[in-house]
């Protein structure tokens, strides 16, 4: 009886682990930092439903690499489109 209750118990841990683990998504550097900018920060949520929430791609012809983001407002929860280039822009 006690080996089922510690069963039960490790595996809903680790059921819950794992879905945290799917909200705390990983993304480059450069994402992050773009979401910390004065401008955009508070003002808008990454749109995790969408698959593949971001896209990596030369937008402005500079050479390297920008980012394209999911978003929805979070007043308006209208949903969006960020690009973060290189160059912090």
């Amino acid at each position: 009886m006690k080996r089922s209750i510690l069963f039960a118990f490790v595996f809903l841990t680790a059921l819950a682990n794992a879905n945290a683990q799917s909200e705390n998504t990983l993304h480059p550097e450069a994402i992050e930092n773009c979401l910390q900018n004065s401008a955009v920060k508070g003002r808008f949520v990454v749109n995790l439903k969408t698959n593949p929430y971001y896209l990596r791609g030369d937008f402005d012809g500079d050479g390297e690499p920008d980012y394209a983001l999911s978003i929805k407002g979070k007043k308006t929860m209208r949903n969006g489109v960020l690009i973060c280039t290189a160059r912090n822009r």
